[in-house]
């Protein structure tokens, strides 16, 4: 039975530079051994149609290693179908995911989308040899040809679904995973090439098992960087703190002004003074001892999020190594936004149970400068992209998960999160700290931006915020 298919999930509304637009519906495929309609055709063996939670699907499985020729379309040369240039610019993307009970190699999972006079190509896999076991995490890759840059990725959750889509204009590809806001990779265009469009392996050099939900293809044009979350949304903000309640004794008046999970503190260390970036105070952990700390239940996400804040130092590299956030618990986790005894910023993460741990460290010039600076530290974990960030740009020496994607990095995350401090209440910050705010999403992606110019305003929960986040209620306090 011969079986063809262009574009999957009947689903998914056409986005608006989407061109052509076709649609996977198991009912109208050719069931029958008919020819694939043209421009295409198919060579090797037939996928499989299946559908899993109401997305429908195909199937190129040519795994184990000895297997037959894989599953291989192509676009013609037809202009009608397939007419596009570098200098325009068009993306082609499809979602898919690698099974994970065999080997993917390479070519088998993979796309061209060329011109005459551009080569741009981008596959995934598991695994670079022959064999029945998974040698590597998920990796993305992009190939430029005709002697240009062949660039690597790896992705977390490697067997979940994801979306990717390349973006080709003005000699450079650019990966795209998962909405994600910067690309995972980029790299300039090889000159080899021809005016087609295939994906898989007509070869049977590179077996391997995976699904394919759609393909699309986008020819007017390039569709463009993802956009960033809203600033303000209850959606995305699961913790806010102003510390605004000054006067007040000694760890009074630390209930954060939102939060998804509990806002009242667990610890009560610290103090709130008068000075402040914002509003009416700020936190000052370091002049009274204890830890000031909340439930990470419903306040933090360790899949994906942003910790950003206002501090003012009082010292800088004299004083060692000082905590701005923790989430810790011994023999479980610990995950930190710190700055090292050399003057650096640090975000670091170990799964204390597991033994990984990950770290990226990036040169900031001294801070003690009697002003306030806006730091930040954001995380993707399908995207495997984190960044630092000082006073609203992405340091140079930022980068992703290390080659951790696909391992438990952050461990089982402990109940507890401390602003200010680091482990049980050591090496705590010595400064103030204003408008402490968690997200669930990276806010910033990498890119620059301006850093706020007023206090974090506390949103208004909806009710289809509550519903996307999966809880029956927030807390909301106003000071």
């Amino acid at each position: 039975m011969r079986t063809y298919f262009i574009l999957l999930s009947a689903v998914l509304a056409t986005p608006v530079m989407a061109a052509p637009t076709w649609t996977y519906d198991a009912n109208v495929l050719p069931t029958d051994g008919s020819a694939a309609p043209a421009p295409w055709s198919i060579y090797g063996n037939n996928p499989t149609l299946g559908t899993d939670g109401g997305t429908n699907y195909i199937q190129i499985d040519t795994s184990p290693y000895g297997g037959t020729n894989g599953s291989y379309a192509y676009y013609t040369v037809d202009p009608a179908h397939w007419n596009v240039t570098d200098a325009a610019g068009y993306s082609y993307e499809w979602r898919a995911r690698l099974d994970p009970s065999v080997p993917t190699n390479p070519s088998s999972a993979g796309i061209v989308a060329g011109t005459s006079s551009a080569y741009s190509a981008m596959r995934i896999f598991n695994n670079y040899g022959t064999g029945a076991v998974i040698t590597q995490p998920l990796t993305v890759q992009l190939q430029s040809g005709g002697g240009g840059p062949t660039v690597t990725h790896v992705l977390g959750n490697p067997y979940a679904w994801h979306t990717y889509r390349v973006d080709v204009s003005g000699g450079t590809h650019r990966l795209y995973v998962d909405n994600y806001a910067t690309p995972v990779l980029s790299a300039a265009l090889g000159n080899a090439g021809a005016n087609t469009f295939y994906f898989g392996d007509g070869t049977g050099d590179d077996d391997g098992k995976y699904q394919v939900d759609y393909m699309r293809t986008y020819q007017s044009g390039p569709v463009g960087a993802p956009a960033l979350p809203a600033a303000n949304s209850a959606a995305t903000t699961l913790f806010l703190a102003h510390y605004d309640g000054y006067p007040a004794a000694p760890g009074a008046n630390l209930s954060a002004d939102f939060s998804v999970g509990s806002p009242t503190p667990v610890g009560n260390g610290g103090e709130l003074v008068s000075t402040a970036k914002f509003g009416g105070g700020s936190l000052d952990q370091q002049s009274v001892s204890g830890v000031v700390s909340y439930n990470t239940a419903g306040n933090f996400n360790k899949d994906a999020g942003t910790v950003e804040m206002w501090i003012k130092p009082t010292s800088w590299n004299t004083d060692g190594y000082l905590s701005f956030f923790d989430v810790y618990a011994a023999g479980v986790g610990d995950i930190r936004f710190a700055k090292t005894a050399g003057g650096t910023l640090q975000a670091y993460a170990a799964d204390l149970a597991g033994g990984t741990s990950w770290s990226i460290t990036a040169n900031a010039a001294s801070l003690l400068d009697d002003n306030w600076h806006h730091i930040a530290w954001s995380w993707d974990s399908n995207a495997n992209m984190s960044f630092l960030y000082l006073d609203g740009v992405p340091l140079a020496s930022t980068m992703g998960y290390s080659g951790l994607a696909g391992v438990d990095y952050l461990g089982t995350l402990p109940t507890e999160f401390q602003v200010g401090t680091v482990q049980s209440g050591s090496a705590p910050f010595n400064g103030l700290i204003d408008d402490f705010r968690i997200s669930s999403v990276d806010m910033y992606g990498g890119t620059t931006f301006t850093p706020p110019t007023q206090a974090f305003a506390v949103p208004e929960p909806s009710s289809l915020a509550l519903l996307a986040l999966g809880v029956l209620g927030m807390r909301r306090r106003r000071v």
